[in-house]
């Protein structure tokens, strides 16, 4: 029990079941004996467990940067502008931030706070820990890939103009049917035939790495999800399901999405056109899938293939895919030819046991495990438990059940989603209003804008 009580010279004080965490004569003098005896370098900014109901956070936030996580509400009243507070939904993006203007971390406690919230500051500490490391592989690959995601962002822009793609807005309301998003784990070959068997009953998501393989089952997905930039998309291109709409990151392969002729919903392009990060958002096509997903359904979210482990015997991918060639029934870098030509036994970040993993699917897991804690998968042999399992065998029980879809009523159904996704008159202001204008007047428009991001970048590289 919290209790916030005036101590003896009339300051606030409190107590925790009965015991004073701050001076119950004068707290302030007491933060005040902390903060001098600490050591504050240059290139650290602080995170704070616990206010110290304000006096600490206060004396501290005159002189450094200062992040705050709250043990317990009642601090949230002391909390001032000049103190963020930091939790499990914006800890990365801070950590982030702050690695690329050159400062560490330093985690901060009072010692009655860390005695008496010890199971808080524990868990606080193992969530500082993972997304640090978290944040230190971002930025690694920021750094390499943020040329290519530059020229996909200008590209992209440019066809999308072009070829009239649709630049997603927000979601006005959402659809009632289940979605399963299809990545491209070798678990996925695991559940083909329940796929198969219950196609009716979703609405399919499929990665861009998984569409070969339902396409060589006969499943036809409803939407591709593609994210990742790397030129390495072209190979997909080969036999890509017609009719079939893309939802792609503004930053995706502009080279792969130049080639195909499918309709393209851009899925966060207004908000990077306000103020570009030139950065995928998520680190991962499957997990930008899974939140995507949830803002388009009422219903569930289930995915098949999101193994974020390698299997021995499976392989690393589902088969066939874009990489499968007559001497390999599977692409598997476990096989002798291929493992040479990849070296990937040769890392020295993999984690052995019948399944394979590495510290980027950790860190991936442990991140996502409270965002996608209500989302479900088919359940597979291969991969890291870490989503709800759905029964197949009870899987038209009414504990679960489903309505089927013909294949025009599902085409439909998924005509009306796009239709509600978008926001007319805010996309009209963006692609070209009659067939009549002359693209070159769009262009001159569009190279103005490109002009304006080259200075802006220019100057964030100057300052």
């Amino acid at each position: 029990m919290i209790e916030i009580v005036k101590g003896l010279n009339g300051l606030l004080t409190v107590k925790k079941d009965g015991v004073f965490l701050l001076s119950s004569y004068d707290p302030l003098k007491e933060i005040n004996k902390f903060i001098n005896n600490l050591q504050v370098k240059e290139d650290e900014f602080l995170i704070l467990f616990g206010l110290g109901l304000g006096y600490l956070s206060k004396e501290l936030s005159k002189r450094y940067k200062v992040y705050a996580f709250l043990p317990f509400p009642e601090e949230k009243e002391f909390l001032t502008e000049n103190v963020l507070e930091i939790n499990s939904y914006n800890i990365l993006q801070i950590i982030e931030k702050e690695l690329v203007n050159g400062k560490k971390p330093r985690l901060i406690s009072l010692e009655s706070y860390k005695k008496y919230f010890q199971n808080e500051y524990s868990e606080f500490e193992k969530m500082l820990i993972l997304n640090t490391k978290l944040a230190v592989e971002n930025i690694k690959v920021s750094s390499f890939f943020i040329k290519v995601w530059f020229f996909n962002f200008l590209r992209n822009i440019y066809i999308g103009l072009k070829r009239k793609y649709r630049f997603f807005v927000s979601v006005n309301e959402k659809t009632d049917k289940d979605v399963l998003i299809c990545a491209a784990g070798p678990s996925l070959n695991e559940n083909i035939d329940f796929i198969k068997d219950n196609r009716d009953k979703f609405i399919i998501i499929s990665v861009l790495s998984a569409y070969k393989t339902l396409n060589y089952f006969g499943i036809k997905p409803d939407i591709i999800f593609v994210t990742d930039g790397g030129v390495a998309n072209s190979f997909y291109f080969d036999d890509f399901p017609e009719g079939v709409v893309i939802f792609a990151d503004i930053y995706s392969s502009s080279s792969f999405l130049s080639k195909v002729k499918n309709d393209v919903v851009f899925i966060n392009f207004l908000d990077e056109i306000e103020n570009p990060s030139f950065m995928l958002c998520d680190p991962s096509v499957s997990v930008s899938a899974g939140k995507w997903a949830s803002k388009i359904t009422n219903g569930k979210v289930i995915f098949s293939g999101f193994d974020l482990a390698y299997s021995k015997i499976y392989g690393s991918h589902s088969f066939p895919n874009s990489f499968t060639n007559p001497f390999f029934k599977k692409f598997n870098r476990f096989f002798r030819l291929e493992n040479y030509l990849f070296g990937f036994l040769k890392r020295n970040d993999l984690h052995f046991s019948d399944k394979i993993t590495n510290k980027q699917f950790q860190l991936l897991v442990e991140n996502i495990k409270n965002e996608f804690k209500n989302f479900y998968c088919l359940p597979n042999k291969t991969g890291i438990e870490f989503l709800n399992p759905i029964d197949k065998i009870n899987f038209n029980s009414s504990y679960y059940s489903l309505t089927t879809l013909s294949l025009s009523e599902r085409k439909l159904e998924i005509n009306k989603l796009l239709n509600k996704l978008e926001k007319k008159e805010e996309i009209d202001k963006i692609l070209i209003k009659e067939k009549t204008k002359k693209i070159d007047i769009e262009q001159d428009k569009l190279y103005k804008k490109i002009q304006f991001l080259i200075d802006k970048i220019r100057r964030q590289i100057r300052d």
